[in-house]
């Protein structure tokens, strides 16, 4: 476990930050649902394990992590709640490892409103050490400690106000597919499509319950098709064309476990995930249904040249069953057959 013994430490630096005034204590509050009022993904300076965020549909869910989800709960917000807001005046992260000699060093201006009215603000400055116990390539997370002095407590304070509006899991973690290393990883597919009520959310059938989604995705077009154990969601981004080998758009691909409500869209670890084109003369539109299938790649340059690999497959398919998108030739090649 991390301990200042095996971390770096500016004495001098850390010396000015606690001797800074102390803050004043977060009065004793009542708990309350906290909604987040700042227009980025999420706050940095308190570690909350959801927040919520509202917007002209109604409420909605967001978890602490970097999903790209929010998980619709009601249409009216509640009679009493709080917001949270943060300015994030951190400087560079790059600069703070290389100058500071620090993990991470974060300020943020935070303040809190009871409905609509702002009852506590304050500066807050956070700082995780660099570990340094043994070389290692990569820098490492040591201790942290916020200041002025106080900071701390109130930080927690206010994350302890959060409250569920209803009953969710706090983070779930559902496996979406099983490892392709393991022997009983197998195919999986899809071919109802779920209903779209805008660009970028869908209403999700599970087994006795139905979820509406917000995929926050800055892609032209988004489709999510489902199969009986999980749902895909094809995004289609045309800033992001840095991952096929001919300068096309690739498509971000997510999978969602539907096996619980409340769960989110995950990224997969298959780098294959993140090589996948549409064929020139096809379109989402085309796109009727899915198979996911293990099948035999090769890496075709980089440090694993000539490494073959087991690992999963998308397969998007058209209404006559044609197979219509393609794995990039940038870093990996498939193999003629399957290990089904």
């Amino acid at each position: 476990m991390p301990t200042s013994a095996c971390d770096y430490i500016d004495e001098k630096f850390e010396k000015e930050l606690q001797n800074l005034p102390p803050v004043a204590t977060l009065p004793p509050l009542e708990k309350r649902p906290v909604f987040w009022l700042e227009k980025g993904r999420f706050a940095k300076g308190i570690k909350f394990d959801h927040l919520y965020v509202k917007n002209e549909t109604g409420v909605w869910l967001r978890y602490k992590d970097e999903r790209k989800e929010d998980l619709f709960l009601q249409k009216d917000m509640p009679g009493r709640y709080y917001g949270y807001d943060e300015i994030d005046r951190s400087p560079d992260e790059m600069w703070v490892r290389r100058e500071l000699k620090h993990y991470e060093y974060g300020i943020y201006d935070i303040s809190l409103f009871e409905n609509e009215a702002k009852i506590f603000s304050q500066t807050a400055y956070k700082v995780v050490r660099k570990f340094i116990g043994f070389f290692n390539l990569h820098s490492m997370r040591g201790t942290s400690f916020a200041a002025p002095q106080g900071t701390e407590e109130n930080l927690n304070a206010i994350r302890g106000l959060q409250i569920p509006l209803e009953s969710f899991p706090k983070n779930p973690n559902e496996p979406w597919l099983v490892q392709p290393s393991k022997l009983e990883a197998r195919g999986y597919s899809g071919d109802k499509i779920a209903k779209k009520l805008a660009r970028n959310i869908f209403e999700i059938p599970g087994e006795g319950w139905r979820q509406t989604m917000r995929i926050n995705s800055g892609a032209k077009d988004i489709k999510v098709i489902c199969g009986d154990e999980i749902c895909l969601a094809l995004a289609f981004d045309e800033s992001k064309i840095n991952s096929c080998d001919n300068g096309t758009a690739s498509t971000a691909i997510y999978t969602l476990n539907l096996k619980q409500k409340f769960n989110n869209f995950h990224t997969l670890t298959s780098r294959n995930f993140n090589y996948v084109k549409l064929g020139d003369k096809y379109s989402l539109d085309d796109v009727k249904s899915f198979k996911i299938v293990l099948s035999r790649f090769r890496y075709i340059k980089g440090y694993n040249k000539g490494r073959e690999i087991t690992d999963y497959e998308v397969i998007l398919q058209n209404s006559e069953g044609e197979q219509v998108n393609e794995i990039c030739r940038n870093e990996i090649q498939k193999l003629d057959n399957h290990t089904q």
